[in-house]
């Protein structure tokens, strides 16, 4: 059996995509001949019309991917799925029913913690406990410029104020809190300021972390921490 040529190949392959013949006008084009080469003769149509049946070959082998992938890949999501909502009840650990909010934030329970139990997909038990117990404490500095770090008190978070006396000091001591670079100078400032009677919150697990110092000289914060 004769084996058929690639144009013929070609052709058998284009009738299956269902891809229409167009009729091709010979256009002769200038030959090109150079010594020892061999003599080449492709019109600008002929050149199109190749460039097309590739095209038009390959789009419709891109749509046949496409539809079999429609039909046979699906993508579904789990019936837990992370971005819904859960539901979440928390429980008086005294009474082991149901609390309200009212009742969450009450003393009593804050000090003795309290179980929230979550629903499917979340955590089980995460158990919210108030302070163990507060401390405060009050730092000067004596020298404008020269920033002293607070004492070494594990904390779960820190309330600092500016002493309502720094107001009094020269023409009004500001102090500034931050971290081992902390600067007060206005010039070169680089932290928090506080001024007489403000105060700002630190979210921090030692006082240690924190720096301060003050415009004037014998400036002075007051603190509490929240143990943990």
């Amino acid at each position: 059996m004769k084996k058929p040529t690639k144009l013929e190949q070609i052709k058998k392959l284009r009738d299956a995509l269902g891809i229409k013949e167009q009729e091709i006008k010979k256009e002769e084009a200038p030959s090109v001949k150079i010594e020892g080469a061999v003599e080449v003769r492709t019109s600008q149509k002929e050149l199109a019309q190749m460039m097309s049946f590739q095209t038009s070959l390959t789009k419709t082998f891109v749509q046949f991917l496409s539809k079999l992938f429609t039909a046979t890949i699906k993508v579904t999501q789990a019936d837990e799925d992370y971005r819904k909502p859960q539901s979440i009840v928390i429980i008086d650990p005294q009474t082991g029913l149901p609390a309200d909010l009212d009742t969450i934030f009450q003393p009593r329970i804050l000090s003795q913690g309290m179980n929230i139990s979550v629903g499917s997909g979340g955590a089980s038990l995460i158990t919210v406990k108030g302070s163990a117990s507060l401390r405060g404490q009050t730092v000067t500095i004596t020298t404008a410029g020269t920033r002293v770090q607070l004492p070494n008190l594990p904390c779960r978070s820190l309330l600092l104020q500016a002493h309502e006396g720094n107001a009094s000091i020269g023409s009004g001591g500001v102090v500034v809190v931050g971290a081992s670079d902390v600067v007060a100078a206005s010039g070169s400032r680089n932290g928090i300021a506080i001024y007489a009677t403000n105060s700002q919150r630190f979210d921090v697990g030692n006082a240690n972390m924190l720096y301060v110092d003050a415009t004037e000289n014998g400036c002075k914060v007051t603190f509490t921490i929240e143990s943990i």
